[in-house]
């Protein structure tokens, strides 16, 4: 009964050794949504280290024209929004890249 629950459902066993990354080559645009979403996060990585130090700390001149750094919550508050932005992209993109792979196995499945 168990062989074929497994059969049915599309359920293949693998040995411990052996991984199972037949979508990388099939589905291209599951690839290409995977590629965009870690230039995403990249790029939001960067985003965030680039207003870690440039709008966390403003400087501010006085009227005898001596700077003086201040710390900013706000720029702090900017840099973490961009930071979790950008992660929470990144895994929305690779949930829907998964869902799509999921159901063209099913559709591949169920053809037979």
């Amino acid at each position: 009964m168990e062989e074929n629950v497994n059969e049915v459902l599309g359920i293949q066993e693998t040995k411990e050794n052996e991984t199972v990354v037949e979508y990388v080559d099939t589905y291209s645009h599951e690839k290409t949504l995977r590629t965009v979403a870690t230039i995403v996060l990249w790029v939001g990585i960067i985003a965030t280290l680039v207003c870690l130090f440039t709008i966390t700390y403003t400087s501010t001149v006085n009227m005898w024209g001596n700077a003086k750094k201040e710390f900013s919550i706000m720029g702090l508050l900017i840099s973490i929004l961009v930071g979790i932005s950008s992660v929470t992209t990144w895994a929305i993109l690779n949930v829907l890249s998964n869902i799509s792979i999921n159901l063209y196995k099913i559709k591949d499945n169920l053809k037979g």
